[in-house]
């Protein structure tokens, strides 16, 4: 079996890299003690060496910023992190041994350098040592992973000559479905005119994009980047288009603009213009599609890191619809090895991420005021706060904030 073969994957911390060269230390750690008047020295082992790795590493791609930055962090946080060498397998956890080099220059362009040293954590304070990432981190980390699996899908299997018509038609119906999303699930923000401008551009440039595969992902990523990014919040966002500014709505629309995407591909792709064509053809229309869901999915689950959760409800509301999307992606029979074993890291990160934040959010539930009372003396009687009353009324719809109707349960937060 040829050597190339039996290469693995490098990574340090779940931050994929190519790697230009690798080279290791390590051996006994020998004390040698010379005495006087002595002609044989003395020598103790003093166990072994701690092992090292110098790594010249590589990202690119026209993802390779994503690539980078995932790679950064984890060379910028304090570790351990698990390493794992071309060669020689899951070496365990490591330390970063010093700094690290970076370079990016103009005749290289779409790819950074690195150059580091990791040395293995062992143990601390004698007991295990515990490979930690944080949450977020992991998730970002998989996010890049579903991106980059699903361009180097794409740029293989478009790679072929007489497709071109078929991708351009494919890029065009991207386009025309991200119209309708952000018309039918953005409300008064889908005039957003940089997004609007954006999308049109999209359809006009697929005849030149569908022979460039290389430059679809990165159009269509920052596309969908763009469409998601509307119901972020920022500090001085204008919360008009969400009544009460609540947090559900965004949560609501970020949803239901996920599901539409994905609804759009899942029927089976028509004959190219009506005329039968190919399996050639119809294969690269599906590769397409799955590269398009992959991108929404992934897009999807990094906005989830920036929206601001409401209670432990829409943690469930998303592992349900946002789960069951990626999972959906992953029994498609035509995805490759990586794009499958990155959708699964993808659906734990979001599990694991959506759980922590959970620990911290208050849980629904009702109360059913005796009688027709005030808001302010129900906020009173939950939470022993007054002030909240408005929160009670903006929950539930109230119409009248100084007599709330009794015997009628109301929806309320706790915790």
């Amino acid at each position: 079996m040829p050597w190339r073969d039996d290469m693995l994957d490098a990574s340090l911390g779940g931050a994929p890299f190519f790697v230009a060269s690798i080279s290791g230390s390590g051996g006994r750690r020998t004390v040698i003690t010379e005495f006087p008047d002595a002609d044989e020295p003395g020598s103790e082992d003093m166990g072994r060496s701690a092992r090292r790795w110098q790594v010249e590493a590589v990202v690119v791609g026209d993802e390779y910023m994503r690539a980078r930055d995932a790679l950064l962090e984890v060379l910028e946080s304090a570790g351990p992190h698990k390493f794992i060498h071309p060669w020689q397998g899951d070496r365990g956890a490591v330390r970063l041994d010093g700094g690290y080099q970076l370079s990016e220059t103009v005749g290289e362009g779409g790819a950074a350098r690195f150059s580091f040293t990791v040395v293995e954590a062992g143990v601390a304070g004698g007991t295990d040592m515990r490979i930690t990432q944080s949450p977020a981190a992991g998730l970002t980390v998989a996010v890049a992973a579903v991106v980059a699996a699903a361009d180097a899908e794409l740029v293989q299997k478009l790679a072929k000559p007489g497709i071109v018509g078929a991708v351009s038609d494919a890029i065009g119906k991207i386009s025309d479905a991200m119209q309708s999303v952000r018309r039918r699930t953005l409300g008064a923000l889908a005039g957003a005119d940089d997004l609007v401008h954006a999308l049109a551009d999209l359809k006009e440039a697929r005849n030149e994009l569908a022979g460039l595969p290389s430059s679809i992902m990165s159009q269509v990523r920052g596309l969908l980047a763009a469409l998601a990014a509307v119901v972020r919040v920022s500090a001085d966002a204008d919360d008009a288009p969400f009544p009460g500014g609540e947090k559900r709505v965004r949560i609501d629309v970020a949803l239901q603009a996920s599901a539409a995407l994905q609804a759009t591909f899942l029927e089976t792709p028509p004959p190219y213009d009506g005329v039968e064509v190919d399996q050639v053809v119809l294969d690269a229309e599906r590769v397409m599609q799955r590269a398009f869901r992959a991108a929404a999915v992934a897009t999807y689950a990094e906005l989830f890191l920036s929206l601001p959760l409401e209670s432990t409800a829409d943690v469930a509301k998303i592992l349900d619809d946002l789960g069951d999307d990626i999972d959906a992606l992953m029994l498609d029979p035509g995805a490759s090895d990586a794009l499958h074993s990155a959708l699964t890291d993808l659906r734990a990160a979001l599990d694991v991420q959506l759980q922590a934040a959970a620990q911290d959010l208050p849980t629904i539930t009702t109360y059913t005021p005796p009688a027709s009372l005030p808001a302010l003396l129900i906020a009173f009687w939950i939470y022993g706060d007054p002030t909240r009353d408005l929160e009670i009324v903006g929950r539930n719809r109230v119409d009248d904030p100084n007599a709330v109707a009794g015997g009628q349960p109301l929806e309320v937060l706790l915790g």
